[in-house]
């Protein structure tokens, strides 16, 4: 993958540490900045590690998303990690559950970071706009089951809508695919959906990994590579969940402990790093 990945330490001195080091810089306490040249065809994906709540980041070369914000005891860590990946500004927020560990920042990120537009459900966005106060409810755009281009070459899909307006999103770029839960669906619904999923390679686990077992079946079709876990102090990993999901092969990354993950992706596949 042709990208320039450089971290600035910080240090008095300003040390710059290349791609290839970048696992190794994940040992360094110092790391304040990266700064990403990201090429028209390329897309970078972080997972930012939070004490509580989930915020994914995406960058193309000129648009950044971001998907969710954290509980709001988790402010200053996602502000933090906000700065670390030199992120001056947000186009598009995209809300995909209405818990407070996913809502909990929404206000601060839409003032500080110029919010151009919001995506999320119906039924988030009507219970969001019944507060005559809330000051940004014009930015919201609702999504629907259907196919959007928030970004020109990310493709968004809306796989399927919980009855409390849960979104589960299913991101595609290049040869790449990203299966982002919202929820976790039913049994009946997982056996609906591979209808409509192709093979998957990264799989963020809804509910903080809280949640029953995945349909055999349905895990061997979405057979992802890697999967993701966010973390909430409140929520327990059903131990028997991660064992399923282990047991077909599958790298997990659970943020607690291995920091922010990030995939560099292009239009062939991706590499993953991880940082604290």
């Amino acid at each position: 993958m042709k990208k320039k990945v450089l971290f600035i330490l910080g240090v008095a001195l300003g040390l710059f540490v290349s791609s290839h080091t970048l696992t190794y810089a994940a040992e360094l306490s110092g790391i304040r900045r990266i700064k990403m040249d990201i090429a028209p065809d390329e897309l970078v994906v972080s997972f930012l590690k939070l004490t509580s709540g989930e915020a994914t980041l995406i960058k193309s070369e000129d648009e950044t998303i971001l998907v969710n914000t954290g509980s709001r005891s988790s402010r200053r860590e996602l502000l933090k990690k906000l700065k670390v990946f030199n992120t001056k500004n947000i186009d598009d927020l995209v809300i995909t559950n209405d818990s407070p560990s996913y809502t909990g920042n929404m206000s601060a990120i839409v003032k500080d970071y110029d919010v151009s537009k919001i995506y999320t459900s119906h039924i988030i966005a009507h219970h969001m706009c019944q507060d005559e106060r809330l000051p940004y409810c014009f930015l919201i755009n609702v999504w629907k089951k259907g196919t959007y281009y928030p970004l020109d070459a990310l493709k968004t899909r809306v796989v399927s809508v919980s009855p409390s307006g849960s979104l589960n999103l299913l991101f595609t770029f290049g040869k790449t695919t990203l299966f982002h839960m919202g929820y976790f669906p039913s049994e009946e619904e997982q056996t609906h959906l591979e209808e409509h999923l192709r093979a998957t390679q990264i799989l963020k686990v809804a509910d903080y990994g809280e949640s029953e077992l995945f349909d055999e079946r349905f895990l061997r079709h979405i057979d992802p590579h890697v999967a993701v876990l966010y973390h909430h102090p409140d929520f327990r990993t059903n131990a028997d969940l991660i064992s399923q999901i282990e047991s077909h092969w599958v790298d997990i990354y659970k943020l607690h402990q291995v920091g922010t993950v990030t995939f560099f992706l292009n239009r062939d596949g991706y590499e993953v790093k991880s940082f604290d």
